[in-house]
Protein backbone atom coordinates (compact mmCIF):
# COMPACT_ATOMS: atom_id res chain seq x y z
CA UNK A 1 0.00 0.00 0.00
CA UNK A 2 2.84 2.37 0.90
CA UNK A 3 4.69 1.54 -2.28
CA UNK A 4 1.60 2.37 -4.31
CA UNK A 5 1.24 5.67 -2.52
CA UNK A 6 4.88 6.52 -3.16
CA UNK A 7 4.49 5.76 -6.85
CA UNK A 8 1.36 7.94 -7.09
CA UNK A 9 2.97 10.84 -5.26
CA UNK A 10 4.31 13.61 -7.50
CA UNK A 11 8.02 14.28 -6.99
CA UNK A 12 7.41 17.99 -7.38
CA UNK A 13 4.36 20.14 -6.61
CA UNK A 14 4.30 22.62 -9.47
CA UNK A 15 1.65 24.85 -7.94
CA UNK A 16 3.73 25.46 -4.82
CA UNK A 17 6.78 26.06 -6.98
CA UNK A 18 4.75 28.71 -8.79
CA UNK A 19 3.64 30.34 -5.55
CA UNK A 20 7.25 30.49 -4.37
CA UNK A 21 8.25 32.17 -7.64
CA UNK A 22 5.52 34.80 -7.13
CA UNK A 23 6.83 35.37 -3.60
CA UNK A 24 10.36 35.90 -4.94
CA UNK A 25 9.11 38.44 -7.46
CA UNK A 26 7.21 40.27 -4.73
CA UNK A 27 10.33 40.30 -2.55
CA UNK A 28 12.30 41.81 -5.43
CA UNK A 29 9.64 44.51 -5.83
CA UNK A 30 9.76 45.18 -2.09
CA UNK A 31 13.55 45.50 -1.96
CA UNK A 32 13.97 47.23 -5.31
CA UNK A 33 13.58 50.88 -6.32
CA UNK A 34 9.83 50.70 -6.77
CA UNK A 35 6.92 52.50 -5.07
CA UNK A 36 5.95 50.53 -1.98
CA UNK A 37 2.32 49.69 -1.20
CA UNK A 38 0.98 50.14 2.33
CA UNK A 39 0.82 46.37 2.77
CA UNK A 40 4.03 44.88 4.16
CA UNK A 41 4.67 42.52 1.25
CA UNK A 42 8.16 41.63 2.45
CA UNK A 43 6.96 40.26 5.79
CA UNK A 44 3.97 38.44 4.34
CA UNK A 45 5.97 36.64 1.64
CA UNK A 46 8.53 35.48 4.20
CA UNK A 47 5.79 34.02 6.39
CA UNK A 48 4.41 32.06 3.47
CA UNK A 49 7.86 30.90 2.35
CA UNK A 50 8.74 29.44 5.76
CA UNK A 51 5.42 27.60 5.87
CA UNK A 52 5.97 26.30 2.32
CA UNK A 53 9.56 25.26 3.04
CA UNK A 54 8.46 23.20 6.02
CA UNK A 55 5.62 21.64 4.05
CA UNK A 56 7.90 20.60 1.19
CA UNK A 57 10.55 19.14 3.51
CA UNK A 58 7.91 16.98 5.22
CA UNK A 59 6.31 16.08 1.88
CA UNK A 60 9.59 14.88 0.41
CA UNK A 61 10.49 12.97 3.56
CA UNK A 62 7.08 11.53 4.41
CA UNK A 63 7.85 7.96 3.28
CA UNK A 64 11.54 8.05 4.18
CA UNK A 65 13.10 6.60 7.29
CA UNK A 66 14.96 9.53 8.81
CA UNK A 67 17.02 9.04 11.95
CA UNK A 68 16.40 11.82 14.46
CA UNK A 69 19.98 12.43 15.56
CA UNK A 70 22.51 15.24 15.73
CA UNK A 71 24.59 13.53 13.06
CA UNK A 72 21.61 13.40 10.71
CA UNK A 73 20.90 17.09 11.35
CA UNK A 74 24.47 18.11 10.57
CA UNK A 75 24.45 15.89 7.48
CA UNK A 76 21.20 17.46 6.25
CA UNK A 77 22.49 20.98 6.88
CA UNK A 78 25.75 20.14 5.12
CA UNK A 79 23.92 19.13 1.95
CA UNK A 80 21.87 22.32 1.98
CA UNK A 81 24.94 24.47 2.63
CA UNK A 82 26.73 23.01 -0.36
CA UNK A 83 23.91 24.21 -2.59
CA UNK A 84 24.00 27.89 -1.66
CA UNK A 85 26.96 28.81 0.55
CA UNK A 86 29.49 29.55 -2.25
CA UNK A 87 27.16 32.07 -3.91
CA UNK A 88 26.28 33.54 -0.52
CA UNK A 89 29.98 34.17 0.15
CA UNK A 90 30.52 35.72 -3.30
CA UNK A 91 27.52 38.05 -2.94
CA UNK A 92 28.54 39.11 0.58
CA UNK A 93 32.10 39.94 -0.49
CA UNK A 94 30.77 41.91 -3.47
CA UNK A 95 28.65 44.07 -1.16
CA UNK A 96 31.60 44.61 1.17
CA UNK A 97 33.78 45.80 -1.71
CA UNK A 98 31.06 48.01 -3.19
CA UNK A 99 30.57 49.77 0.16
CA UNK A 100 33.97 51.44 -0.19
CA UNK A 101 36.36 52.28 2.60
CA UNK A 102 38.75 49.90 4.37
CA UNK A 103 37.58 46.31 4.33
CA UNK A 104 39.83 44.76 6.97
CA UNK A 105 38.40 46.62 9.94
CA UNK A 106 37.49 44.98 13.23
CA UNK A 107 33.76 45.50 12.59
CA UNK A 108 33.95 44.08 9.06
CA UNK A 109 35.94 41.06 10.19
CA UNK A 110 33.51 40.25 13.02
CA UNK A 111 30.34 40.87 11.00
CA UNK A 112 31.85 39.15 7.97
CA UNK A 113 32.64 36.02 9.99
CA UNK A 114 29.11 35.98 11.44
CA UNK A 115 27.65 36.29 7.92
CA UNK A 116 29.91 33.63 6.43
CA UNK A 117 28.87 31.28 9.22
CA UNK A 118 25.23 32.19 8.50
CA UNK A 119 24.59 33.21 12.10
CA UNK A 120 23.45 36.77 11.36
CA UNK A 121 19.76 36.15 12.10
CA UNK A 122 20.57 35.38 15.74
CA UNK A 123 21.65 38.95 16.46
CA UNK A 124 19.68 42.11 15.73
CA UNK A 125 22.94 43.99 15.15
CA UNK A 126 24.05 41.76 12.26
CA UNK A 127 20.74 40.54 10.81
CA UNK A 128 20.71 42.84 7.78
CA UNK A 129 24.44 43.50 7.45
CA UNK A 130 25.97 43.27 3.97
CA UNK A 131 23.65 41.16 1.80
CA UNK A 132 20.58 41.77 3.98
CA UNK A 133 18.28 39.19 2.40
CA UNK A 134 20.46 36.30 3.55
CA UNK A 135 19.09 36.54 7.10
CA UNK A 136 16.46 34.27 5.54
CA UNK A 137 19.11 31.62 4.80
CA UNK A 138 20.48 31.98 8.32
CA UNK A 139 17.07 31.29 9.86
CA UNK A 140 16.26 28.58 7.30
CA UNK A 141 19.48 26.77 8.17
CA UNK A 142 18.27 26.41 11.75
CA UNK A 143 14.98 25.03 10.41
CA UNK A 144 16.90 22.50 8.33
CA UNK A 145 18.87 21.51 11.41
CA UNK A 146 15.62 20.69 13.23
CA UNK A 147 14.04 18.95 10.21
CA UNK A 148 15.12 15.35 11.00
CA UNK A 149 13.60 15.62 14.48
CA UNK A 150 10.41 17.29 13.22
CA UNK A 151 9.98 14.69 10.46
CA UNK A 152 9.43 12.05 13.11
CA UNK A 153 6.44 14.06 14.35
CA UNK A 154 4.97 14.75 10.91
CA UNK A 155 3.80 11.20 10.21
CA UNK A 156 0.59 10.69 12.18
CA UNK A 157 -2.52 12.77 11.42
CA UNK A 158 -3.78 13.16 14.98
CA UNK A 159 -0.38 13.98 16.37
CA UNK A 160 0.44 16.46 13.62
CA UNK A 161 -2.94 18.23 13.84
CA UNK A 162 -2.54 18.61 17.60
CA UNK A 163 1.01 19.89 17.14
CA UNK A 164 -0.08 22.32 14.44
CA UNK A 165 -2.49 23.97 16.88
CA UNK A 166 0.02 23.86 19.74
CA UNK A 167 2.84 25.33 17.64
CA UNK A 168 0.55 28.07 16.34
CA UNK A 169 -0.54 29.01 19.85
CA UNK A 170 3.11 29.02 20.96
CA UNK A 171 4.08 31.20 18.00
CA UNK A 172 1.25 33.62 18.83
CA UNK A 173 2.13 33.72 22.53
CA UNK A 174 5.81 34.37 21.85
CA UNK A 175 4.98 37.26 19.53
CA UNK A 176 2.56 38.72 22.06
CA UNK A 177 5.13 38.64 24.87
CA UNK A 178 7.92 40.05 22.70
CA UNK A 179 5.85 42.93 21.33
CA UNK A 180 3.61 43.73 24.30
CA UNK A 181 6.26 43.47 27.00
CA UNK A 182 9.59 44.40 25.43
CA UNK A 183 12.56 43.81 27.67
CA UNK A 184 16.24 43.09 27.75
CA UNK A 185 15.84 39.34 27.97
CA UNK A 186 13.57 38.98 24.95
CA UNK A 187 14.54 41.83 22.67
CA UNK A 188 14.42 39.66 19.57
CA UNK A 189 13.19 40.32 16.05
CA UNK A 190 9.83 38.79 15.20
CA UNK A 191 10.81 39.14 11.55
CA UNK A 192 14.07 37.24 11.53
CA UNK A 193 14.77 35.37 14.78
CA UNK A 194 15.39 31.71 13.80
CA UNK A 195 13.35 30.14 16.62
CA UNK A 196 10.25 32.10 15.61
CA UNK A 197 10.76 31.18 11.97
CA UNK A 198 11.32 27.55 12.97
CA UNK A 199 7.85 27.52 14.55
CA UNK A 200 6.38 28.62 11.20
CA UNK A 201 8.48 26.02 9.39
CA UNK A 202 7.18 23.35 11.77
CA UNK A 203 3.57 24.45 11.19
CA UNK A 204 4.05 23.82 7.48
CA UNK A 205 5.45 20.36 8.21
CA UNK A 206 2.48 19.40 10.39
CA UNK A 207 0.06 19.98 7.51
CA UNK A 208 1.53 17.11 5.49
CA UNK A 209 0.05 13.96 7.11
CA UNK A 210 -3.54 15.17 6.63
CA UNK A 211 -2.67 16.36 3.13
CA UNK A 212 -1.19 12.98 2.19
CA UNK A 213 -4.25 11.11 3.44
CA UNK A 214 -6.61 13.26 1.35
CA UNK A 215 -4.37 13.46 -1.70
CA UNK A 216 -3.95 9.71 -2.03
CA UNK A 217 -7.68 9.06 -2.28
CA UNK A 218 -9.37 8.65 -5.64
CA UNK A 219 -10.73 11.96 -6.89
CA UNK A 220 -13.96 12.15 -8.85
CA UNK A 221 -14.35 13.50 -12.37
CA UNK A 222 -15.58 16.86 -11.08
CA UNK A 223 -12.50 17.43 -8.93
CA UNK A 224 -11.02 19.98 -11.34
CA UNK A 225 -14.02 22.31 -11.17
CA UNK A 226 -14.38 21.95 -7.41
CA UNK A 227 -10.69 22.51 -6.75
CA UNK A 228 -10.62 25.49 -9.10
CA UNK A 229 -13.35 27.15 -7.04
CA UNK A 230 -11.61 26.25 -3.76
CA UNK A 231 -8.28 27.61 -5.04
CA UNK A 232 -9.88 30.90 -6.04
CA UNK A 233 -11.58 31.15 -2.64
CA UNK A 234 -8.34 30.34 -0.77
CA UNK A 235 -6.33 32.88 -2.78
CA UNK A 236 -9.02 35.57 -2.40
CA UNK A 237 -9.19 34.94 1.34
CA UNK A 238 -5.41 35.15 1.75
CA UNK A 239 -5.20 38.36 -0.30
CA UNK A 240 -8.12 39.94 1.53
CA UNK A 241 -6.55 39.14 4.91
CA UNK A 242 -3.16 40.45 3.75
CA UNK A 243 -4.55 43.77 2.58
CA UNK A 244 -7.47 44.38 4.95
CA UNK A 245 -5.71 43.35 8.16
CA UNK A 246 -2.33 44.90 7.40
CA UNK A 247 -1.27 46.81 10.50
CA UNK A 248 -4.19 45.34 12.47
CA UNK A 249 -3.29 41.69 12.97
CA UNK A 250 -0.11 40.55 14.58
CA UNK A 251 2.14 38.58 12.23
CA UNK A 252 0.92 35.24 13.55
CA UNK A 253 -2.61 36.07 12.41
CA UNK A 254 -1.60 35.71 8.78
CA UNK A 255 -0.23 32.21 9.27
CA UNK A 256 -3.69 30.60 9.27
CA UNK A 257 -4.96 31.93 5.90
CA UNK A 258 -1.51 31.23 4.42
CA UNK A 259 -1.63 27.68 5.78
CA UNK A 260 -5.02 27.22 4.13
CA UNK A 261 -3.65 28.65 0.87
CA UNK A 262 -0.66 26.30 1.02
CA UNK A 263 -2.79 23.27 1.84
CA UNK A 264 -5.29 23.88 -0.98
CA UNK A 265 -2.73 24.61 -3.70
CA UNK A 266 -0.58 21.62 -2.71
CA UNK A 267 -3.19 19.33 -4.32
CA UNK A 268 -2.23 20.91 -7.66
CA UNK A 269 -5.59 20.08 -9.22
CA UNK A 270 -7.34 23.36 -10.08
CA UNK A 271 -7.25 26.09 -12.70
CA UNK A 272 -4.89 28.39 -10.78
CA UNK A 273 -2.52 25.47 -10.18
CA UNK A 274 -2.34 24.94 -13.93
CA UNK A 275 -1.52 28.59 -14.48
CA UNK A 276 1.25 28.35 -11.88
CA UNK A 277 2.67 25.36 -13.75
CA UNK A 278 3.51 27.26 -16.93
CA UNK A 279 6.87 26.49 -18.48
CA UNK A 280 8.18 30.03 -17.89
CA UNK A 281 7.41 29.72 -14.16
CA UNK A 282 9.19 26.36 -13.99
CA UNK A 283 12.24 27.77 -15.77
CA UNK A 284 12.44 30.67 -13.34
CA UNK A 285 12.09 28.27 -10.40
CA UNK A 286 15.32 26.57 -11.49
CA UNK A 287 17.25 29.69 -10.44
CA UNK A 288 15.13 30.67 -7.45
CA UNK A 289 17.87 30.22 -4.83
CA UNK A 290 20.43 32.02 -6.99
CA UNK A 291 17.98 34.83 -7.72
CA UNK A 292 17.15 35.27 -4.04
CA UNK A 293 20.77 35.33 -2.86
CA UNK A 294 21.84 37.76 -5.58
CA UNK A 295 18.90 40.14 -5.80
CA UNK A 296 19.54 42.41 -2.82
CA UNK A 297 23.30 42.37 -3.34
CA UNK A 298 22.79 43.56 -6.91
CA UNK A 299 20.27 46.20 -5.83
CA UNK A 300 22.71 47.46 -3.16
CA UNK A 301 25.71 47.54 -5.49
CA UNK A 302 24.19 48.70 -8.77
CA UNK A 303 21.10 50.78 -7.99
CA UNK A 304 23.01 53.98 -7.00
CA UNK A 305 25.24 54.14 -10.14
CA UNK A 306 22.38 53.12 -12.45
CA UNK A 307 20.20 55.94 -11.12
CA UNK A 308 22.85 58.38 -12.32
CA UNK A 309 23.04 57.13 -15.90
CA UNK A 310 19.57 55.84 -16.87
CA UNK A 311 16.00 57.09 -16.26
CA UNK A 312 14.79 56.28 -12.75
CA UNK A 313 11.69 54.50 -14.04
CA UNK A 314 13.86 51.90 -15.81
CA UNK A 315 16.31 51.16 -12.98
CA UNK A 316 14.18 48.42 -11.43
CA UNK A 317 13.72 46.61 -14.76
CA UNK A 318 17.46 46.74 -15.50
CA UNK A 319 18.30 45.43 -12.03
CA UNK A 320 15.84 42.58 -12.47
CA UNK A 321 17.32 41.65 -15.85
CA UNK A 322 20.87 41.72 -14.46
CA UNK A 323 19.84 39.56 -11.50
CA UNK A 324 18.19 36.96 -13.74
CA UNK A 325 21.16 36.82 -16.14
CA UNK A 326 23.74 36.47 -13.36
CA UNK A 327 21.62 33.85 -11.59
CA UNK A 328 21.36 31.83 -14.81
CA UNK A 329 25.10 32.11 -15.52
CA UNK A 330 26.00 31.04 -12.00
CA UNK A 331 23.55 28.13 -12.11
CA UNK A 332 24.87 26.89 -15.45
CA UNK A 333 28.61 27.36 -15.07
CA UNK A 334 29.58 27.74 -11.42
CA UNK A 335 26.98 26.12 -9.19
CA UNK A 336 28.05 22.47 -9.53
CA UNK A 337 31.84 22.95 -9.48
CA UNK A 338 31.75 25.34 -6.52
CA UNK A 339 29.33 23.11 -4.60
CA UNK A 340 31.55 20.09 -5.27
CA UNK A 341 34.59 22.04 -4.05
CA UNK A 342 32.68 23.09 -0.92
CA UNK A 343 31.86 19.43 -0.19
CA UNK A 344 35.52 18.44 -0.58
CA UNK A 345 36.61 21.17 1.82
CA UNK A 346 33.84 20.25 4.23
CA UNK A 347 34.86 16.57 4.21
CA UNK A 348 38.52 17.49 4.68
CA UNK A 349 37.66 19.60 7.74
CA UNK A 350 35.55 16.79 9.17
CA UNK A 351 38.41 14.32 8.72
CA UNK A 352 40.83 16.68 10.46
CA UNK A 353 38.38 17.05 13.34
CA UNK A 354 37.79 13.28 13.26
CA UNK A 355 34.05 13.75 12.96
CA UNK A 356 32.02 11.17 11.03
CA UNK A 357 28.56 12.40 10.04
CA UNK A 358 28.00 9.73 7.41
Amino acid sequence: MIQTAVEKRAKRIDSLTGLKVICLLLIFLWHGPFPHPKTDIGARTCEFLFLASGFLVAYNGFYKEVHASWAESFHYVGKKLAAFWPLHAIAMLAVMCAAGGPILTRKNLINGAINLLLLQAWSGKTTFSYNGATWFLSALLFCYFLAPFLLRLAKNIRTSCFLFVLIYLTRTAVEYVVTAFPGEFWSISIHSFPIIRALEFAMGMMLVPLFMRINERDWGEHAYLAMSAIEIAALAGALWATIHYNGIWRRSGFLLPYSALLFVFAFDRGLLSRLLSWKAVKRFSEIQFEFFILHQAIITCLAPPLKRVIPKWSVGAVLFLITVILAMLYKKYLSKPLSAHFVRVQNAVLRILQIDLY
